[in-house]
């Protein structure tokens, strides 16, 4: 018996909630003036004396609801309004710019000349000096270099000695150390030489270049190039 009041209770729940329809719930627009409803969004109103708790939680789901649509409708506006990244070019490894090519000195080239050597010479404007030097240097030297001399015809280029069976430079220095001029004495086998003496790194080291030409009519235009 007691198990059929119970089951009673229950039938008779499930009819009472089976009879509430969704024509006894409605949604009441709110007048914009109501001082209840500030915010201007609807509100469930159920007929027949509903339950309240389940009216209250209804309207808490429109609640949220709302909450959701201005959340996306604010996000939508900051995308909108999101400054566009400016993306700077970067310069491609493929495609480097080119290298303008480094112009060569302007110079007087001589070709038939033999390098002697070089030594060190304690008074670089002697003429004395700058013979001995040349008559040491042309009978020691046992196999004089081919070279090429380069002679700068501006005074801020260089003086270039260079081999021309490699091209490897055996010299080069600024034209403004040059300090003294020599051919060697008329007459003597030193006769076919010239030299000049330039200042070596510091003002107390100077060195004299000896040279041998194979036209011995070439030793004076040399030396006034030089």
């Amino acid at each position: 018996m007691a198990d059929r009041a119970s089951l009673g209770k229950v039938s008779g729940s499930t009819e009472s909630v089976a009879t509430v329809t969704s024509e006894e719930f409605v949604l009441v627009q709110s007048n914009a003036g109501s001082p209840q409803s500030s915010e201007g969004r609807p509100r469930l109103k159920m007929s027949c004396n509903g339950d309240e708790q389940l009216e209250k939680a209804l309207e808490e789901v429109l609640d949220d609801d709302d909450e959701d649509e201005e959340e996306k409708s604010s996000t939508e506006k900051m995308e909108k309004h999101e400054e566009p990244k400016i993306q700077t070019p970067r310069a491609s490894a493929a495609d480097p710019s080119p290298v303008p090519p480094v112009p060569e000195e302007s110079s007087v080239q001589f070709n038939k000349l033999l390098y002697l050597g070089c030594t060190w010479v304690k008074a670089p404007r002697n003429e004395a000096e700058a013979q001995r030097a040349m008559a040491t240097l042309r009978a020691e030297s046992a196999v004089p270099i081919p070279i090429t001399l380069h002679v700068p015809c501006g005074p801020d280029g260089s003086v270039r000695i260079v081999e021309q069976a490699s091209g490897t430079e055996l010299a080069s220095f600024p034209i403004y150390k040059v300090l003294f001029c020599a051919r060697g004495k008329e007459g003597a086998v030193e006769s076919d030489c010239f030299s000049f003496t330039e200042s070596y790194r510091s003002s107390e080291d100077f060195q004299i270049h000896v040279f041998s030409c194979e036209i011995k009519e070439a030793v004076s235009p040399g030396l006034v190039l030089v």
